[in-house]
């Protein structure tokens, strides 16, 4: 809980953590809880329990996005996430090609 200052009553705040995953600082300073942009695409993904994988190649998402098919099947990933992954980067790659208009809304 955290203290309201103005009516001194306690609040409690209840956070998604995948939104917590996909839209925290990526210059955070803290190593432990960092959330590198290739962590929150993965997690966005349901696919973040393979971080491990990417962190032992040296694999970022920029290079992620330059990967073959070969070079990801050397990761050994399962079939279900292997399609994830291999549909993910293909619609991140065609966002890239085609971010679209942006539109001004009224919140």
């Amino acid at each position: 809980p955290f203290d309201d200052e103005l009516s001194g009553k306690a609040t409690w705040t209840v956070i998604d953590p995948l939104i917590v995953a996909v839209f925290s600082d990526p210059e955070s300073s803290d190593e432990e809880n960092s959330n590198t942009p290739l962590e929150r695409f993965l997690v966005a993904w349901g696919l973040g329990e393979y971080m491990s994988r990417f962190e032992e190649q040296k694999i970022d998402l920029d290079t992620l996005l330059l990967l073959t098919e070969s070079d990801l099947k050397s990761l050994n990933l399962p079939l279900g996430p292997y399609r994830k992954l291999v549909t993910a980067i293909l619609e991140r790659k065609t966002a890239l090609q085609n971010p679209g208009e942006v539109v001004d809304g009224q919140l």
